[in-house]
């Protein structure tokens, strides 16, 4: 059974745009920035249903004790979540890319971000 690991990658959107418009699969590159969660990666999405049809809104939130990850505050780009069994799913879509939230707290990091998207994470 695939779950998700304790890492996760982030993704500038040139180096994932295309990806994402033909569904094709996400593998890492180098271009790719690995981070280590010193916990569990948490990530949720919930569905809501209203005029426009269904929508699922997406959260994610990982602690780091790298500060190299403080680049990343409040930047557009994705993040590549990785399943148990090496596989990436992403945070984000085609047309739009979720801002990352840096917040520093004692030695370590939180990382998180909230995103509204048609299709639902497979994870």
């Amino acid at each position: 059974m695939k779950e998700i690991a304790a890492r996760f990658c982030i993704i500038e959107p040139e180096d994932i745009r295309h990806l994402l418009l033909t569904g094709e699969k996400v593998e890492l590159t180098h271009r790719m920035r690995q981070f280590a969660a010193s916990g569990r990666v948490e990530f949720s999405q919930e569905p809501d249903t209203g005029d426009n049809g269904t929508s699922w809104s997406q959260s994610f939130r990982a602690v780091v004790r790298e500060p190299e990850i403080m680049e990343y505050q409040r930047r557009k780009t994705y993040i590549g979540v990785f399943r148990t069994d090496g596989s990436i799913f992403v945070i984000g879509s085609a047309t739009e890319t979720p801002v990352i939230t840096v917040t520093p707290y004692e030695n370590a990091f939180v990382v998180e971000c909230s995103f509204d998207t048609a299709e639902p994470a497979i994870i």
